[in-house]
């Protein structure tokens, strides 16, 4: 897995808890 999928997947975690 990439790096930036990574980052990606990061981001709509956070999204998901509204941090």
């Amino acid at each position: 897995m990439h790096i930036f999928q990574f980052i990606f997947w990061c981001n709509l975690v956070r999204q998901s808890l509204c941090c």
